[in-house]
């Protein structure tokens, strides 16, 4: 049997098939790209909150792909990080990819498991 990490979301979405949106949709991706964008510039999400001109709670909102924001929002956000819309489509390609390798590796888990 494989041993699964802490963070490994695997049996919580196994137990809970709802919740895979929230590890593995577009609103967690666009969440890892911003969290990874803004730490990969130094910024804190207070910083970053002031440079995109948005309120400071939507940035641990948005990197955490739980609410639904304006697409305003996110267009503000990744202004101030300084990233066109092809690198963010490429960004969001590059996690879309990651996300799926990982969650056929979580599958294969699972299926070891029965």
């Amino acid at each position: 049997m494989k041993k699964r990490k802490l963070t490994d979301p695997t049996l919580l979405i196994h137990a809970h098939p709802d919740l895979y949106e929230t590890f593995y949709g577009p609103l967690s991706i666009h969440g890892n790209v911003i969290f990874y964008l803004r730490h990969q510039k130094g910024f804190t999400q207070e910083q970053l909150a002031e440079l995109a001109k948005v309120e400071k709670k939507l940035i641990p909102s948005i990197e955490g792909g739980v609410n639904l924001i304006d697409q305003s929002v996110y267009s503000k956000v990744y202004r101030a990080l300084g990233v066109s819309k092809k690198e963010v489509a490429k960004w969001i390609l590059t996690f879309e990819a990651e996300s799926l390798s990982i969650r056929n590796s979580q599958k294969e888990c699972l299926e070891d498991e029965e």
